[in-house]
């Protein structure tokens, strides 16, 4: 059975060695499941949580490799990635981990994107040409396709740059542990001992947005926080500073592309 479903025969390999590396593959992972739960949980995670959603996942993924890919790998959270989150995004940058789990949920959206439309294959076979490759020939046919698929596509409108300068950065951070305050720039520039021409100024150079778009694109990080750990809709709204849950709901689905009662059902509450 096993060699029909996996052809251990034509892979020259048995069952014995399989069961061997399978339960090899899983000591020198096992770890994974304490350590990716400690360094979440430093950014504020339920361990417990986190603990089983590792497990699952590790299961779930090295399941599909093994019975859809026919791969000999396993799968599991990347332990790079999980210091990435919890000590430069969450803890260095001051973003809550709610905010920054939307933001992983956004890039594994793009990932499967990529995916299902086979720009990811494209770019995996642009990075096996040579250098020197003829354009009108099947190589160059396949780094135009690539170039075309890459100029069509959207850019994210969801990123948030934090400034450089301290005063700006101070105010950003403010306005981050407050998503919901209604001051003015010109209210905010007095706190900072800035004039409001100053600050416009230092916004538009140091992050590319306005003040308004800027604190725009905070409250929808925020928003996508709160909605993925099941806050009501009305709530959200009204703690992000909205008199109404219809104009909060009107500024999510533009930016975001889908009402917050939606986005709020689609994505899994951990």
């Amino acid at each position: 059975m096993l060699d029909g479903i996996f052809k251990l025969t034509e892979n020259g390999t048995t069952a014995r060695t399989e069961v061997l590396a399978g339960l090899t593959t899983f000591l020198t992972m096992a770890y994974i499941v304490f350590v990716n739960p400690s360094i979440l949980g430093d950014a504020g995670m339920p361990k417990d949580a986190v603990f089983v959603a590792t497990c699952l996942i590790a299961a779930l993924g090295t399941g599909i490799m093994a019975l859809y890919a026919n791969y000999p790998i396993a799968l599991a959270p990347g332990m790079g990635l999980n210091a990435y989150f919890a000590y430069a995004v969450v803890l260095g940058m001051g973003f809550k981990w709610q905010v920054a789990l939307g933001a992983v949920f956004i890039s594994g959206c793009l990932f499967l994107a990529i995916t299902i439309f086979r720009l990811r294959e494209l770019i995996v076979r642009a990075t096996e040409l040579p250098l020197q490759y003829d354009e009108n020939g099947p190589a160059g046919h396949v780094v135009a396709l690539l170039l075309d698929e890459l100029h069509g596509s959207q850019a994210l409108k969801l990123h948030l740059p934090m400034p450089r300068s301290k005063r700006l950065a101070m105010l950003c951070r403010a306005l981050l542990d407050a998503p919901g305050d209604r001051r003015t720039l010109g209210e905010w520039a007095h706190t900072v001992h800035a004039s409001e021409r100053t600050m416009a100024r230092l916004f538009q150079r140091e992050t590319g947005l306005s003040f308004a778009a800027w604190r725009q694109q905070a409250r929808v990080l925020e928003a996508m926080g709160r909605l993925g750990s099941g806050a009501p809709v009305t709530q959200v709204a009204l703690d992000l500073g909205y008199d109404s849950v219809s104009a909060f709901s009107a500024m999510f689905r533009r930016a975001a592309g889908t009402s917050p009662s939606a986005y709020r059902q689609r994505v899994p509450i951990v």
